[in-house]
């Protein structure tokens, strides 16, 4: 049997781990970015690590949910089990050499993991299927904050927050992902009119979509408006049992709704360089492979609300809103924006 140290020399051929976990080393720390912020009390805050948490709490808060994650069910779910092939054609998307996550572990030593023990590796995912666990271990997440270019680097909006997560629970994520995709793409369960996260629906497709509504509009002697719209923190805003309860409503198999809930709850994150750490029980980890999945569900809901006047329609590319609306005359555009324009805003 090969050595660990063998499997590691089947990864590393030109770089070293040193400088690999220097560059991560780099994507994390953002001193020469930060700059004095003031609290919600209008305090100034002054060191790295309190701007840092600051930052971080703003993109992970903690709210009052009194709905439940549970899932009211204690027999066991029946499911397809994860198979070698389903794995191995997870591990034909990743890359090797992407970030590591926490724990260090690159997706290549966790391929060489697996094809050393497949049956270790396969026996223990359909374990947590059984069990609808998401191992705690997986859900703890470093941030990189990546500062949006050009915007005023004291608001904490201002930085876009990416969760490295440990790799091997990135391989139940993506199953989970892929199987939850499958579900509500075979049962059309997702709007014709959202582009966003979704196979062979891309913003060509959009556009193409923006107009063919523009060119039959004209063909109606009717004029088109389009007002163009970003949800502002749509990840981060995303309630956990808003999730569960829509999970249930379009039935999505039951073994998933376990999973699922058990995947969102007891999240931390993580900042060993500043040494603290807190949960955090509303929103979605971005860099997760589930998470975009889940977001859709979100917003199906609002596209469902949004369409339902003939001379309305609202297309969505994930959490980018455009509403076209036609009319025979300019000044009527704004009676007619008003209701949708009201809905997202209330949604």
């Amino acid at each position: 049997m090969a050595t660990f140290r063998d499997s590691l020399d089947k990864i590393v051929v030109e770089n070293t781990f040193d400088s690999f976990y220097q560059i991560i080393e780099d994507r994390f720390s953002t001193s020469r970015y930060l700059v004095p912020m003031l609290d919600d009390y209008g305090q100034e805050i002054g060191t790295h690590s309190k701007i840092r948490e600051y930052i971080l709490k703003f993109h992970f808060p903690t709210i009052d949910d009194d709905e439940s994650l549970s899932v009211q069910s204690d027999k066991i779910s029946e499911f397809d089990l994860i198979t070698e092939e389903e794995i191995i054609s997870i591990f034909e998307d990743c890359k090797n050499d992407k970030s590591p996550g926490p724990y260090g572990l690159t997706m290549g030593i966790i391929k060489e993991i697996f094809f050393d023990n497949k049956s270790l590796f396969i026996n223990l995912l359909n374990r947590c299927l059984y069990k609808g666990i998401f191992p705690k271990v997986w859900k703890r997440a470093n941030v990189a904050l990546i500062p949006k270019s050009g915007k005023d680097l004291r608001l904490p909006n201002n930085y876009r927050p990416i969760c490295l997560l440990p790799v091997w629970g990135k391989v139940l994520d993506k199953i989970l992902a892929q199987r939850l995709s499958y579900f509500l793409e075979q049962n059309n369960k997702l709007h014709d009119l959202q582009f966003g996260f979704r196979k062979d629906r891309n913003t060509s497709l959009a556009l193409h979509e923006v107009i063919n509504t523009i060119t039959t509009n004209k063909n109606n002697n009717l004029l088109t408006a389009m007002i163009s719209l970003d949800i502002s923190n749509a990840f981060n805003s995303v309630r956990w049992s808003d999730i569960i309860r829509i999970l249930f409503e379009e039935e999505v198999p039951e073994y998933l709704i376990k999973m699922i809930r058990d995947f969102l709850s007891d999240r931390f994150i993580v900042d060993e360089e500043n040494c603290f750490e807190f949960q955090y029980n509303v929103g979605v980890p971005q860099g997760s492979c589930l998470v975009p999945i889940l977001f859709l569900l979100i917003a199906d809901k609002l596209l469902r609300d949004l369409n339902t006047d003939d001379k309305t329609k609202v297309i969505m590319l994930a959490d980018d809103i455009l509403i076209l609306t036609a009319d025979s005359a300019v000044y009527r555009f704004s009676e007619s924006t008003k209701i949708p324009l009201d809905k997202v805003s209330l949604g």
